[in-house]
């Protein structure tokens, strides 16, 4: 059976708290999801909606990758009756 792991959940690591501290200097502003656990930044909000319609609208883009596409199976509400 699965279970939690031992160690807290959503934890931030080293790396990512030194990077709080310390950011890195970019033009970037913006980032979208590409549903593959990676993003693309961009500079202008032009940039942005561009890729806002290619990796977010575009429904063959996100097919089978994206939480808006996952079926939920619904709980079932009849009973049997005998």
């Amino acid at each position: 059976m699965k279970a939690l792991p031992k160690g807290p959940i959503a934890n931030p690591g080293r790396e990512a708290l030194q990077a709080v501290v310390t950011p890195e200097k970019t033009s970037y502003f913006f980032f979208v999801s590409k549903n593959d656990g990676t993003h693309t930044f961009s500079e202008s909000l032009g940039e942005h909606n561009s890729a806002v319609q290619k990796f977010q609208v575009d429904r063959k883009a996100r097919e089978g990758k994206s939480w808006r596409d996952l079926k939920k199976k619904a709980p079932s509400t009849t009973k049997n009756k005998k």
